[in-house]
């Protein structure tokens, strides 16, 4: 419903909708492929200003991936164990055999769509406090700040050891296909 009346949505949308509105609560939202019209490439312009006012006057912003993936919990329990432990435990995961598995499924979740889009950097910088933004992905939640320092990490140690992890994983992903 959109002011009380039927509204069609996207299965995307609904999905999100589902997930982060409760029973018995009237919220304000503002959902993109809802608010503007998607295929008119003149309106998607115009909004671009009065995002950055939509956005920074939110109380919460929520960043919805898409349905979880096979191995989304390991993504989410890699996220929340990073940020309990500090980012300087990244290197350390990074080249640990037991630890593949969820890096694998990291290095997934950073790849979906959502992280190409334009107007993801508005959505992030828009908002006053960029950290704080919730990211779900199926039933998976965590802050928006676990994964920055998570891809900052990962963008130092590639940069500076591009070679070791192309290694790590490279024989890791061998003996995880033939199995």
């Amino acid at each position: 419903m959109l002011d009380f009346v039927k509204f069609p949505v996207t299965k995307t949308s609904l999905a999100t909708l589902r997930r982060i509105l409760l029973p018995n609560c009237t919220v304000l939202i503002w959902v993109d492929a809802v608010c503007i019209n998607q295929a008119d490439i003149r309106e998607k312009n115009e909004q671009i200003s009065p995002m950055s006012e939509i956005y920074g006057g939110a109380k919460e912003v929520v960043v919805w991936l898409g349905d979880g993936a096979e191995d989304s919990e390991l993504e989410f329990e890699l996220s929340n164990h990073l940020s309990a432990v500090g980012a300087s435990s990244i290197s350390q995961t990074l080249t640990d055999p037991a630890c593949f598995e969820k890096w694998s499924a990291m290095f997934k979740l950073l790849a979906r769509p959502y992280w190409a889009r334009v107007w993801i950097v508005q959505e992030l910088v828009s908002n006053g406090d960029v950290y704080a933004i919730t990211v779900l992905c199926g039933e998976y939640r965590c802050k928006m700040k676990s994964l920055i320092a998570i891809a900052k990490e990962v963008a130092r140690l590639t940069t500076t050891f591009p070679s070791v992890l192309h290694h790590e994983f490279q024989d890791y992903s061998a003996t995880s296909t033939s199995q």
